[in-house]
């Protein structure tokens, strides 16, 4: 084990605290943040960065002044400055609550999931808020080692031993935190990817139907091209050129018409952009090549008839 801490809220979990708070100078605020109780040492263990300033120390007793970090989304909505801007002001949790000198500010994090957004965050030291029995219903104990999964039996049986009397709720590894975090949104990726390949076999295969009629009923145009000298590339080119126009019309609506749809999607999807230029470059690519392959097939059949034929034909 190379770190070890405390914190009254597991992370991704729904025993999380908020309230207002009110930064000393400064209007009210109209955010919440979350007030979760660390020991120190827990930025370290959850490799959480330090933006500014310092860290909880074991002097921060209840004897100390009292003082607290911030998380970095406080910073950017309240001091324009930076984080060292922030160092040595005062902020205060709640309508009635003390004020607490800023002594760090530290990076955002997920509290609630990967897919909620950003939450700010004041914490404050575990030593300083002994006598809150409401606060510290609920410990998690938050440690790092090699192999997680080989010393969780261990650590609970130390704690047993320590506290015989003290309920275990559970116990995770941060891999298998965030696997529950992210499962629903996973679980909505894979019906809409399902979805989304039906879709484009549908779309293929109707568009395929599609250009393989257009190219029918242009039997007699091919025939008559043919007899006058257009050789099978020639009929290529013409049946693909009308082809691509017809794509790239399609392509320009569908685009426009996505571009809106995704919005609704937005709080669905977590690391993309609801106009990712990735998905929607490969997305163009793939309904293009469909598309002029639907055209290809039968222009190469339609360009190998005779032209004879094709003319007694019609």
């Amino acid at each position: 084990m190379t770190s070890a801490s405390l914190i009254n809220s597991m992370p991704f979990g729904r025993m999380f605290i908020q309230d207002n708070f009110e930064i000393e100078g400064q209007p009210t605020s109209t955010l919440n943040a979350g007030r979760p109780k660390i020991e120190s040492g827990y930025f370290k263990t959850m490799r959480i960065p330090l933006l500014a300033g310092r860290e909880f120390t074991s002097q921060d007793t209840a004897a100390a002044l009292k003082v607290a970090i911030i998380s970095e989304r406080i910073v950017r909505e309240y001091f324009p400055g930076g984080p060292d801007e922030a160092l040595g002001r005062r902020v205060r949790l709640g309508d009635h609550g003390e004020w607490l000198t800023v002594v760090g500010v530290v990076a955002d994090i997920r509290q609630r999931g990967l897919d909620q957004p950003v939450t700010p965050m004041i914490y404050v030291p575990f030593q300083q808020e002994r006598d809150d029995p409401f606060l510290l219903r609920f410990v998690a104990f938050v440690a790092r080692t090699p192999t997680p999964g080989s010393v969780l039996e261990g650590i609970r049986a130390e704690i047993r031993r320590v506290a015989p009397d003290l309920p275990i709720q559970s116990t995770v590894t941060m891999d298998e935190a965030v696997a529950a975090s992210v499962a629903q949104p996973r679980f909505r990726t894979l019906l809409v990817g399902l979805f989304a390949m039906t879709a484009t076999l549908i779309a293929t295969c109707g568009l395929y139907g599609l250009m393989a009629y257009a190219v029918t009923q242009r039997r007699r145009e091919i025939g008559v091209r043919m007899a006058l000298g257009a050789d099978r590339g020639d009929v290529l080119r013409l049946v693909l050129t009308r082809a691509l126009r017809i794509v790239v019309a399609g392509l320009i609506v569908g685009l426009v018409g996505a571009v809106g749809v995704t919005r609704v999607l937005q709080r669905f999807l977590f690391g993309v952009t609801p106009t990712d230029p990735i998905a929607f470059t490969i997305v163009t690519l793939l309904l293009m090549a469909v598309g002029l392959m639907a055209a290809w097939l039968p222009a190469r059949r339609a360009s190998r008839i005779d032209p004879w034929a094709a003319l007694r034909a019609e």
